[in-house]
């Protein structure tokens, strides 16, 4: 997902944040990297969503 979203494959990278957090529902990285996405391709609402599940994992991501 990383690679799609950087380079600018956005829906497929939805496609693959999506399967990734099938299999780790508690995959921070993965809903953050979904919700970006999900925002690149103008898709707020959803985008929102993910960043929400992001936010309410067990494991959040930290910045430094």
């Amino acid at each position: 997902g990383a690679i799609l979203l950087a380079t600018g494959r956005y829906d497929a990278a939805v496609q693959a944040y999506q399967r990734a957090t099938q299999l780790n529902p508690s995959g921070t990285e993965a809903w953050y990297g979904q919700g970006t996405a999900l925002l690149k391709l103008d898709r707020e609402p959803e985008a929102a969503l993910a960043f929400a599940q992001a936010s309410s994992t067990e494991n959040p991501v930290t910045t430094q």
